[in-house]
């Protein structure tokens, strides 16, 4: 097989440049992309303690990934809003007495998915860790305001 110098060149760039992406940061993304829908099943499924564990299971297997964390605090936060609301004849929303000691676990989750996603992105700035300190960030004012 004669393979002219340049296709020769071009494709060990290709091969060079597209080595990082097969490190085991992306493997993360495989496995996630795999647990994560099922632990949303759960969650919308109001099967919540099924999926803090499953949560759990992930948080076990990538410590350094924030996703387990977020779908834990996701789950969490559902039971909260659920015990929290009082419902009226109406469908009118009025949240019970602060219960800031049952709150404790969800922010640090929150507080942990951040923090890990930010080392993530002071290593490497990526959409996918951008996002996930926006998830970390978003629901806990309004934790706050529903208490």
């Amino acid at each position: 097989m004669n393979v002219s110098p340049i296709a020769r060149r071009a494709g060990l760039a290709c091969l060079l440049l597209s080595a990082p992406l097969a490190g085991p940061a992306h493997a993360s993304n495989i496995l996630c992309r795999r647990r994560t829908p099922a632990i949303l099943d759960k969650i919308y499924s109001f099967d919540l303690e099924g999926a803090v564990e499953a949560a759990k299971r992930m948080e076990q297997e990538l410590p350094n990934h924030p996703l387990g964390y977020l779908l834990e605090a996701e789950a969490l936060w559902w039971r909260i809003w659920c015990t929290s609301a009082d419902f009226k004849v109406w469908n009118e929303r009025r949240p019970a007495p602060p219960k800031l000691e049952a709150d404790r676990r969800y922010f640090e989750l929150a507080a942990k998915a951040l923090k890990l996603a930010e080392s993530q992105i002071k290593q490497s700035e990526s959409a996918e860790m951008q996002f996930y300190a926006g998830m970390a960030e978003g629901p806990q004012p309004a934790l706050r305001t529903a208490r």
